[in-house]
């Protein structure tokens, strides 16, 4: 997903939509390191779909369609 502005153009423009603005709780340098910092939080990542496909089996992680 590409990030510009500090935007993620077609998630935030669907947030946009519903009325739920994006509140960044933690900002990482490469998309690869979000999915060790997950469990065991309510944070939610936005990674490409191929990293996603990576950890699926994870236990610590729930993966689901963004809206």
């Amino acid at each position: 997903m590409t990030v510009t502005e500090g935007r993620q153009g077609l998630l935030d423009q669907r947030l946009s939509v519903l009325a739920a603005p994006r509140r960044v709780s933690l900002s990482v340098p490469h998309h690869a390191v979000a999915p060790p910092a997950i469990p065991g939080t309510r944070l939610v990542a936005t990674p490409p779909r191929r990293l996603v496909a990576q950890h699926t089996s994870d236990p610590g992680l729930q993966c689901v369609r963004t809206p």
